[in-house]
């Protein structure tokens, strides 16, 4: 049996203070919305049953930038390295 533990707000709020996103491969169904990140970054927002397998690409093409992309929805984002 697996138990999991959420984070205090106070502590969630400080860890994710400096992320510019957060990309998720899927929906964290143990817990409520406020504990997911955006539908757009979530690669497989549907229960475990129906998950459509969808990935999460990271693209680092060695110019100090790297590219997250989801590959159900085609949304991906540009990031750089600090």
């Amino acid at each position: 049996m697996t138990t999991f533990t959420l984070l205090a707000p106070t502590t969630r709020a400080a860890l994710l203070a400096d992320l510019e996103g957060l990309w998720q491969s899927h929906l964290a169904l143990a817990t409520d919305a406020a504990h997911n990140t955006s539908a757009e970054m979530i690669a497989n927002p549907e229960a475990s049953a129906d998950c459509k397998g969808h990935w999460i690409r990271v693209d680092v093409p060695g110019n100090r930038t790297f590219t997250v992309t989801n590959g159900r929805n085609d949304v991906s984002k540009t990031y750089r390295v600090r």
